[in-house]
């Protein structure tokens, strides 16, 4: 059985990775302040509100240019919405600081995607990682701040995140027909 959507992403041990190493926190992270296991619990089904998402900054990229840095960039993408942190020039270890509000419907896609790119003047950008945000985690825990998430699909990598989940607050307005005749 598949757990994937269900942990984050630093909760899987990667291939070669012995179950020790897979903690599910970084050593950063053990620092901050956290309230435990139950930053893991989630809410059931995804429910229709707001996500403002913040994208502090990542940490030991990878070198893609000449020269040992690199231009860094997140994708930030969920269903039919995205946005793009801008690019950070000649670093491993960009701030971005990018606030993007995301909406939330009910019963929709659980998984925000962020990506890493290396921008690059000629050819196509470089992925440098990946990761993703359950927002059923979110919805559940109303706030989750400073998280860092290890990057999948590169060598090395991790990305500094908050969120905080806002119910889908509109309510009908009560129609004005008049029912006394």
């Amino acid at each position: 059985a598949s757990l994937r959507g269900l942990l984050p992403p630093q909760c899987s041990p990667r291939k070669g990775q012995r179950p020790s190493e897979a903690g599910v926190k970084t050593t950063e992270s053990l620092s901050a302040p956290t309230s435990g296991l139950s930053d893991l619990t989630y809410d059931d089904k995804v429910l229709p509100g707001r996500i403002r998402l913040l994208i502090h900054k990542a940490e030991e990229l990878e070198k893609k240019d000449v020269g040992g840095k690199s231009d860094p960039y997140v994708v930030i993408s969920y269903e039919t919405q995205r946005s793009e942190t801008q690019v950070c020039k000649k670093t491993i270890s960009p701030v971005w600081d990018h606030e993007v509000w995301v909406d939330i419907s009910e019963n929709g896609d659980n998984q925000i995607t962020l990506e890493l790119f290396d921008k690059d003047k000629i050819g196509k950008d470089e992925k440098m990682g990946r990761t993703t945000i359950d927002v059923r985690r979110i919805s559940k825990q109303k706030k989750l701040s400073q998280i860092w998430d290890n990057l999948i699909g590169c060598k090395s990598g991790k990305i500094l995140w908050s969120a905080e989940f806002f119910f889908d607050t509109m309510v009908q307005e009560p129609d004005n027909t008049n029912f006394a005749k």
